[in-house]
């Protein structure tokens, strides 16, 4: 299959050009108040009663997570957001540094007590020690069009296996995120993989390659909104747990991370009727939604 057919699954977001820096929320003093409450309504989700960062400083004292010097000398030195990276290099340069953004990001993640973070970092270890997934740089063909931050690709090749591109879209590398949304980003991904490779991965081996790829697409197309509403709860709660063993929280403006786990929170979880008519809700106000397939 070519690749301008091939499946494709977005693994995040679309991000929105940043002109601003990382400006870290702080973890309350100890004269704020960290202690859950009563559980929040969730009738309403389109004004919390509390803003996101105080939803998450809850959440993350309800379960306990403790700040984590290791974790904070993991990430110590890491990436961060570079506005207007990608027009200062030239086009070799930006896809090297777009991979090698992504690929050190994934080594951290590797060493991240996080396990939202290693559990993806392990998937997509295994896919490409496999030798079923390559990272490639993307790069629109217009540059004023919004580009999604990690898409995933899949098609099959003639034996019947399943392989997996990690596309890594240029501007969201180079300009519009830091290691932590990168690596946000990358969970996403890697549950959107894990979501292909495992139902590709049970189709009759007897199966032609492009009878493999009608039922996978087809698979892809029926499934679509539950895939997408799981990466995005992967991505929530893996920047949960890591605001809490840093101190604080990582968000880029405009990426929309906070407000992505605050509705996790107050919707109730990955299996709530609320969160997925908020997945439903935002994937459609994008013109490239994440769990696009084309």
């Amino acid at each position: 299959m070519r690749r301008s057919e091939a499946l494709v699954l977005a693994g995040s977001i679309l991000f929105t050009a940043c002109a601003e820096r990382v400006r870290p929320t702080q973890a309350p003093t100890s004269t704020e108040s960290a202690t859950p409450t009563a559980a929040l309504p969730t009738e309403n989700l389109t004004e919390p009663l509390l803003s996101p960062e105080d939803i998450i400083w809850q959440e993350i004292a309800r379960k306990g997570i403790q700040v984590s010097p290791n974790e904070q000398n993991i990430w110590a030195g890491s990436y961060e957001q570079t506005p207007d990276l990608s027009s200062s290099l030239n086009p070799i340069d930006a896809a090297t540094t777009a991979i090698n953004r992504a690929t050190d990001t994934l080594n951290l993640m590797g060493q991240s007590e996080n396990p939202f973070f290693r559990g993806a970092e392990t998937t997509l270890r295994i896919l490409r020690d496999n030798q079923r997934l390559e990272i490639v740089p993307g790069v629109a063909d217009d540059p004023s069009v919004q580009t999604p931050a990690v898409t995933i690709e899949g098609d099959f090749d003639d034996s019947g296996t399943f392989n997996v591109s990690l596309v890594i879209w240029e501007r969201f590398a180079l300009d519009e995120s830091n290691a932590l949304i990168m690596a946000n980003a990358l969970t996403h991904a890697a549950n959107t993989a894990n979501f292909l490779t495992t139902f590709a991965d049970s189709l009759d081996p007897s199966l032609s390659p492009s009878e493999k790829e009608r039922r996978t697409l087809e698979y892809a197309n029926q499934n679509m909104l539950t895939a997408t509403a799981s990466g995005f709860a992967e991505e929530a709660q893996a920047l949960i747990y890591e605001a809490g063993v840093l101190g604080r929280i990582y968000n880029v403006p405009q990426s929309g991370g906070e407000d992505r786990a605050a509705r996790f929170i107050t919707s109730g979880g990955i299996n709530s009727k609320e969160w997925i008519e908020y997945i439903k809700q935002i994937t459609t106000e994008q013109p490239n939604p994440p769990g696009q397939i084309s």
